[in-house]
């Protein structure tokens, strides 16, 4: 199982076109759930930090639909109402998981955007650090 392994990717992933309520209930659900299911690496840092966090990657679908998002010169969608409710929600999980820095916004109907691109290049890296800490195989 993945869920309690500090060398995998968990990605949530949510439709920003809900109401706040709505995403709020779901993303602290998926967040929780994950919390009590991965144990604590001693030793303890600041704040009863665990040693080893969870990687966390938010991705919000249907940016494409919500029309307080634009997007930038560069192709990435991004939304002020998204970022700062993510924001305190990253605020309020920052001692159990490590969240990406980027919040991925991305158009539900386009294939090879450069939303896109950024995730998996968001994947490539936490893969990169991920196959550093293993120890290798024979």
């Amino acid at each position: 199982h993945f869920i309690g392994d500090f060398n995998c990717i968990h990605v949530l992933l949510f439709d920003i076109s809900d109401d706040i309520q709505q995403l709020e209930q779901h993303i602290i659900y998926w967040l929780e759930f994950l919390r009590i299911r991965i144990s604590v690496q001693e030793p303890l840092g600041l704040n009863g930090r665990s040693a080893q966090l969870a990687k966390i990657v938010l991705i919000g679908t249907h940016a494409d639909l919500v029309s307080d998002c634009t997007k930038s010169d560069d192709g990435d969608y991004t939304c002020e109402r998204i970022q700062g409710f993510l924001h305190t929600i990253k605020t309020r999980y920052m001692n159990d998981f490590d969240f990406h820095d980027k919040i991925f916004l991305l158009d539900a109907r386009a294939a090879w955007t450069q939303s896109i691109k950024n995730l998996i290049t968001c994947f490539n890296v936490y893969k990169e650090r991920i196959c550093q800490k293993l120890k290798p195989t024979t």
